[in-house]
This record gives C-alpha cells, structure tokens and sequence, in this order.
C-alpha cells in the first residue's frame, strides 16, 4: 500500500527525526513514569532507553568474544596443568569469576553519564 500525504523529509545533520510508533497501554504508562522520574519528557526517556538498549547490545557482543577467549585459552592451560577434575573445575570458574568481574568494572565505568537526567547533570558538575 503507498503512502498518503506529503513526503517525509529527511533531517540535517544534528536535528531530530520524527518516528511515529504505537506501543501499549501498560509500556506507555511505565514510559510515563519513568520520564517523570528522570525529569525528561517521554520523547527524551524513549531516546535515551532505545540508545541504551544498542550501547548494551554493542556490549554484550564484545563480552561474548571476550569470553570466547577466554574459554578457549582457559581449555589450553587446563590441558597442560598437571591437576584432577576438581581441581581444573575451581580454577576455571575462578578465572571466569576473576573475568566476569574485570568485565562488569569496565562496563561500569564505560557507561556514559546521561546529562540529560538533572540528578546525573548536579552530579557531573560537582565532579
């Protein structure tokens, strides 16, 4: 079916686009309140979640590479280190652990501070 009215033009380089889309009752509220929470308008809060949600997807592809390594060269030491079952077993979920933990600091401290939240912008500024 072709689309009626007047043709959509496209933004310049810095202005915002206009994306029409429906979404439920109940997720409209909880958008609703979580911009209210934030001080943002329920536009902001969808950008800000959407933006949000292919940062977190960027991140955990570049998790699963690493951990990827990871087993692999923890499958190669293992092999090559004279212990039991148990033993191998302890050591590789304490690396993963050791991993894990290197890998949610640096998401912690990767993630942007959103300044579009005023409570995030007060605390930027006393930084």
């Amino acid at each position: 079916m072709a689309r009626r009215g007047r043709p959509t033009k496209d933004p310049k380089p810095g202005q915002k686009a206009s994306l029409g889309l429906k979404v439920t009752a109940d997720l409209k509220k909880r958008l609703e309140m979580a911009a209210k929470q934030s001080g943002r308008t329920q536009s902001q809060e969808a950008e800000v979640r959407l933006e949000r949600t292919f940062t977190d997807d960027d991140l955990a592809a570049r998790i699963e590479q690493k951990f990827a390594r990871l087993e692999s060269t923890v499958s190669k030491a293992l092999l090559m280190v004279p212990m039991n079952d148990e033993e191998k077993l302890q050591f590789a979920l304490s690396e993963a652990r050791r991993i894990s933990d290197r890998l949610e600091s640096k998401r912690q401290r990767d993630r942007p501070i959103d300044l579009a939240s005023p409570a995030n912008a007060r605390k930027a500024r006393t930084k």
